[in-house]
């Protein structure tokens, strides 16, 4: 499986998403959108308004160790860019992880969108989203994989199983996910246990 289901505890319940696994700097990393730990567009280091923790296949995972997060992220100022990777001790089993070599995207090459969305009080199981690359935008890919609710935070991955972007939704119509540079910076500067 590609992308992994997400729940995060909000105080109406839990907001869900995806995520999916990448080895990097020599660690296994779960990525995510940070937007889901509190849905809100751009996010914030607010740390004491953020859940304490996501579940993955019923598991609790941590996300502070006393105030301080145990994930990387960029910071941008008072917020942060919108991706989220959390260090694993091992990799989760039943699911692909992906590298982050960067390389070339050519437009109109194809490429699929993986998530998970909520059907009343339990998620899908895994769908796809095909389209093709448009374009970058700075560090953002924007492709015609329009990502449905729920699919924030999982892969976007060339017909060829190449990492490519982490979906963090739809603007204008349009498929936007942040590109590798910001996931291998992220994880470069992480300091965390």
């Amino acid at each position: 499986m590609e992308a992994i289901p997400l729940l995060f505890p909000t105080p109406n319940g839990h907001n869900n998403g995806s995520g999916f696994l990448v080895f990097a700097a020599g660690r296994h990393w779960l990525a995510t959108a940070a937007h889901l730990a509190h849905l809100l567009k751009q996010p914030h280091k607010n740390w004491q308004a953020w859940p304490q923790f996501v579940q993955v296949s019923g598991v609790e995972i941590p996300l502070f160790h006393q105030l301080s997060p145990r994930f990387a992220y960029l910071d941008a100022g008072a917020t942060i860019a919108d991706l989220l990777m959390l260090p694993l001790p091992q990799p989760l089993p039943g699911y692909t992880i992906f590298d982050t070599a960067l390389a070339v995207l050519p437009t109109g090459e194809q490429v699929t969108a993986f998530g998970y969305v909520r059907l009343g009080s339990t998620l899908s199981n895994q769908l796809t989203v095909e389209g093709t690359i448009l374009g970058i935008k700075g560090e953002l890919v924007l492709s015609s994989a329009i990502p449905p609710e729920g699919f924030s935070g999982g892969p976007l991955v060339t017909s060829g199983g190449r990492l490519v972007g982490l979906n963090i939704g739809v603007e204008e119509g349009v498929g936007v996910s942040v590109g590798l540079g910001p996931i291998a910076r992220a994880v470069a500067c992480f300091q965390g246990p």
